[in-house]
């Protein structure tokens, strides 16, 4: 959600000229960079062993890749015949948009599904059942 944060309020800095494109680009980058690799790093991993599932994060980390790359592909292909008209800053400044609302809604959506799905995992824990351990 921070790395969210960080692309829509530096995007807003750069449209009220707070701040220079090259300092905007490397912030959307950033932000980009910190809604990616914790998931990648930290969070599939964590996720695995909270849920107590025996998995590893090979096929996650795989998956999220493929849709990285088929995200990239899908916005050039949207660019190039949809928004053609549309100058590459104003694609960008929308898109930079849209990333951070979608990000923080799904990350929210995320947090509130797996908090639910957690509490139930805990309930269900034979330990809390109160057979012996």
């Amino acid at each position: 959600a921070s790395g969210s944060g960080l692309i829509g309020l530096s995007t807003w800095l750069f449209q009220s000229g707070a701040i220079n494109p090259y300092l905007w680009f490397a912030l959307v980058g950033l932000g980009l960079y910190l809604a990616y690799v914790p998931i990648q790093c930290m969070l599939f991993d964590r996720l695995i062993a909270a849920l107590k599932n025996a998995a590893n994060i090979g096929f996650f980390m795989y998956i999220a890749d493929s849709t990285g790359y088929l995200a990239s592909v899908a916005v050039m292909l949207y660019r190039n015949f949809f928004a053609g008209d549309q100058s590459w800053l104003t694609f960008f400044v929308g898109s930079s948009y849209l990333v951070a609302i979608m990000g923080t809604i799904l990350v929210l959506l995320s947090l509130a599904y797996f908090n639910r799905k957690l509490d139930t995992t805990v309930k269900n824990h034979p330990i809390r059942k109160g057979s012996p351990a």
